[in-house]
């Protein structure tokens, strides 16, 4: 698969896949974030599903696109991965520096807290070249 210039290796069951949309960006424009911003259509579940995915990470504030697509309730992508598939949507990373290296593979760790009953969590991801 070639992305953005750059060859990027498959992905496989128990991968995540983080897509630098260059969200973080816009926090200082707030015209222009509340505007919306680019994401994961919801179309791509099947596609996660479908090779045993288990995260997608972005650089937004919600990974879905925003606003939400036409025919389809706003983070239409929300339930299908979290509720109906068992994986996790982590949001706010910050993908520049790793952007910027063209780093494709990479050891993705993240500790989320243990809140009882919550749908969410802080966290603190690391990645290691």
């Amino acid at each position: 698969m070639i992305r953005f210039g750059f060859q990027v290796p498959r992905v496989g069951r128990g991968d995540g896949l983080f897509e630098h949309l260059a969200g973080v960006c816009q926090l200082a424009e707030r015209p222009l974030f509340d505007s919306g911003e680019p994401g994961v259509s919801h179309l791509a579940a099947e596609w996660f599903h479908e090779r045993g995915l288990v995260a997608i990470g972005a650089d937004n504030c919600a990974v879905d696109v925003l606003p939400g697509e036409d025919g389809v309730r706003a983070y239409g992508l929300h339930p299908r991965i979290i509720n109906q598939q068992g994986g996790y949507l982590i949001e706010y990373l910050d993908l520049e520096e790793l952007s910027r290296l063209r780093a494709t593979e990479f050891l993705f760790v993240a500790s989320p807290l243990m809140i009882t009953g919550a749908a969410g969590s802080p966290l603190n991801p690391v990645a290691i070249l």
